[in-house]
């Protein structure tokens, strides 16, 4: 028995050094990292371009510019890597790029004019049917949210919104008693509030609004105080350029319910 197993444990031992052996390999392998610094600016004026996407794609990695055009994508393999920019209104700029890289990058992003004039349109739609609503409204676009840096939308909303949104109380909803959700108090009134993203109601649209960096978002519209948000994301208005789509009065998006969109509900039907 003793004889067998030293023979095992001598059989073991060229494994074992070969493990040991590969093991500083594998260590130096996973250390081949990198972070990627940077910024992307516009190509004719230099000035920064804030909120866009800077993305390896191959990766899936990314990061949004802040509002100096700054990114960082940190844990990036060493090698040759896709990079690639974009921003809604700009031709996308990408390139191969040499993980690490020496210096810090410049992106610099082209112009589309098509694109701009096609979102200048899509804009003057939004701003029409925002303007002939009949309920008090205020307006957030993609430049103005930039400047403050906040990390996501509901974060804006609070801080430089002044909305003061909280769990709703049920004894102090206006109306009675609505259950759970998250309200707004607007002049001392409790308000469900109610989250409208991409023309579509949504159950729990602060959870939702909470999630996304505010990076992603390109329009706000608040009205009533608060109890109504109207949220366009970046990815909409391209979809809105390639395909027309007819825009809802805001006040339908008023007389939805929660139980009237048990999740989440295009207004009107299937779009």
């Amino acid at each position: 028995m003793n004889i067998s197993l030293r023979l095992m444990r001598g059989a073991r031992a060229p494994l074992v050094a070969a493990v040991l052996a590969a093991a500083p390999a594998a260590i130096h392998a996973q250390a081949a990292r990198a972070t990627v610094r940077g910024r992307v600016v516009e190509a004719a004026t230099g000035n920064p371009v804030a909120g866009a996407l800077v993305s390896f794609p191959d990766l899936r990695k990314r990061a949004f510019t802040d509002r100096t055009g700054t990114f960082t994508i940190r844990d990036v393999p060493v090698g040759g890597q896709r990079l690639e920019a974009a921003q809604l209104g700009f031709r996308l700029a990408g390139r191969v790029l040499e993980v690490p890289a020496a210096d810090s990058l410049t992106l610099r992003l082209e112009p589309d004019p098509v694109v701009l004039q096609g979102v200048t349109a899509q804009v003057d739609r939004l701003e029409h049917r925002r303007v002939h609503a009949t309920l008090a409204s205020r307006t957030y676009d993609a430049q103005q949210m930039a400047v403050f840096g906040h990390p996501n939308p509901v974060d804006f909303l609070r801080n430089v919104a002044n909305l003061r949104i909280a769990p709703c109380n049920a004894g102090e909803l206006y109306g009675g008693p609505g259950g759970r959700g998250d309200c707004v108090n607007s002049r001392g009134v409790m308000e469900r509030v109610q989250v409208v993203m991409d023309e579509r109601v949504e159950r729990g649209g602060i959870d939702l609004l909470n999630a996304l960096p505010l990076q992603a978002i390109y329009r706000i519209e608040v009205y009533e105080g608060g109890s109504l948000v109207v949220v366009y994301t970046k990815s909409f208005m391209e979809a809105m350029l390639r395909m027309h789509r007819e825009l809802h009065p805001i006040n339908s998006f008023r007389r939805m319910t929660d139980a009237a969109a048990p999740g989440p509900q295009p207004i009107g039907g299937t779009p």
